[in-house]
């Protein structure tokens, strides 16, 4: 059989079967192109999510998306690769706002909300309280563990027998002014909620009586956002300003998903280390330069 490769013979072959060859190289560039962008993908603990329920200026956030990870990489902090800001129109009468909470919520770390979202977060168990005493079990197939404490006073971490001191996220006394959940909140809550149905002992157990939420105006005047006036029945300006309040997404507890950067908080796979949604605020409370 003459199997020899002659000029002739090639140029028949690329004549009838050059396709093949475009075909092949088109699969090989889309094989490299998804195997790289999965390879190169950004993990949960890499990201600063920020949900946030009004308009905010582009500008002030990408400065301080790059000066953040600049203060972390001075401290020797590499693992925050990008802060990301998503704006959620929020409306108590829109569904959608409903879905996005119950699907992809937990995978963000901070919130900034006006006062009425802030309810219903606080009010539905979507935030953390800085001042509720968690008691979490962190135990695995390989390790018991649990953790005890809260962000104001720090917490005890016990595994197995040893046992960890863990510094508070917080200090209360650096803010003047928070999102605490009274029962005038919760007047005002059953009153634009009153067609539905209001878990009243999951908030008198949990949520009654407990801060939520820093206000801005505590890290800074017209951080992120131009806060505005709030207007009467007629629509007119009151002089009072807009309260906005920057508050920590309460994430899910699974062995691999534990939202993003809450130390503490994380899944029981993720590192206690990673605390980079508390680092933010603190970081705010010595820089309040972001303002509009």
């Amino acid at each position: 059989m003459d199997n020899r490769i002659t000029k002739e013979r090639f140029n028949n072959h690329l004549e009838y079967d050059w396709f093949k060859y475009i075909v092949f190289i088109l699969i090989a560039v889309f094989l490299w192109v998804f195997i790289y962008s999965t390879l190169d993908k950004l993990k949960d603990y890499q990201k600063l999510d920020i949900f946030i329920t009004v308009p905010f200026d582009d500008e002030q956030t990408e400065r301080f998306e790059a000066d953040f990870i600049k203060y972390l990489s001075d401290m020797g902090d590499n693992t925050v690769k990008e802060v990301n800001f998503y704006y959620h129109d929020y409306n108590k009468n829109d569904t959608t706002f409903g879905q996005l909470l119950e699907t992809s919520y937990t995978i963000y770390d901070l919130v900034i909300a006006d006062e009425e979202a802030m309810r219903f977060l606080v009010s539905t168990g979507r935030l953390i309280a800085f001042d509720y005493v968690y008691t979490i079990d962190k135990s695995t197939k390989k390790t018991n563990q649990s953790i005890k404490g809260n962000v104001f006073l720090g917490f005890t971490l016990q595994k197995d027998q040893e046992i960890t001191t863990i510094k508070p996220y917080l200090k209360e006394e650096d803010f003047s002014s928070y999102y605490i959940f009274d029962q005038g909140q919760y007047d005002q809550y059953v009153q634009e909620f009153s067609g539905y149905n209001i878990n009243e002992e999951f908030i008198q157990e949990y949520i009654m009586n407990y801060t939520f939420g820093i206000e801005l105006n505590s890290l800074g005047n017209n951080l992120f956002l131009n806060y505005g006036e709030v207007l009467d029945k007629e629509g007119n300006p009151t002089g009072v300003k807009n309260k906005y309040y920057l508050g920590v997404i309460l994430p899910n507890l699974s062995n691999s998903s534990g939202g993003g950067n809450k130390g503490v908080f994380n899944a029981k796979k993720q590192s206690l280390d990673y605390a980079h949604a508390w680092t933010a605020i603190n970081y705010l409370k010595q820089n309040p330069i972001y303002n509009v």
